[in-house]
């Protein structure tokens, strides 16, 4: 099978979005904002829809879209909780697209809880995605509101087997 490429899960995930009643019906009511996606997670090398998770959110809404049941169910609150990314990411997820209004939530959680409780390698994962994907304290802050310390602090860079420790 063929590896889906980011903006292949983006689509489906956006279009499944778009066919939800929650969705459709917002829109046949002329509401002036929509469910948006803000978060797309995919299993390791997917080729598969199965294996797409998003959630997307609406004033102070959230939906879980399950790609691989065809169900979407919203929730009362606009925002889950870093804990259940890292549940994800544990489980062999990854960050296929995630909104910078969804990092500012998480660097919120990881600033105000700590990192006690967090799986380390789940945490590993999320901040080299922040890493790789430009993610900064100071573009959070411009175009995130957010106000709390720079959790790349806790970032580690993988070291590879050829380098040597000093």
């Amino acid at each position: 099978m063929k590896k889906l490429n980011k903006q292949n899960i983006i689509r489906q995930a956006e279009t499944f979005l778009k066919c939800t009643e929650d969705y459709q019906h917002r829109k046949s009511c002329g509401y002036d904002e929509n469910f948006k996606i803000d978060l797309v997670l995919a299993k390791e090398n997917t080729s598969d829809k199965d294996e797409v998770i998003a959630f997307a959110q609406c004033e102070d809404m959230l939906m879980d879209l399950e790609l691989h049941r065809n169900e979407a169910i919203v929730l009362d609150m606009a925002w889950m909780s870093f804990d259940v990314i890292c549940e994800y990411l544990s489980s062999g997820y990854k960050i296929v697209d995630m909104s910078l209004d969804f990092h500012g939530g998480a660097w919120m959680d990881i600033d105000e809880y700590g990192i006690e409780d967090i799986s380390k390698d789940s945490l590993q994962k999320y901040l080299k995605y922040c890493k790789q994907h430009g993610i900064t304290k100071a573009k959070l802050y411009e175009q995130a509101d957010y106000r709390g310390e720079d959790i790349m602090k806790y970032y580690q860079k993988e070291k590879h087997p050829f380098e040597l420790e000093r």
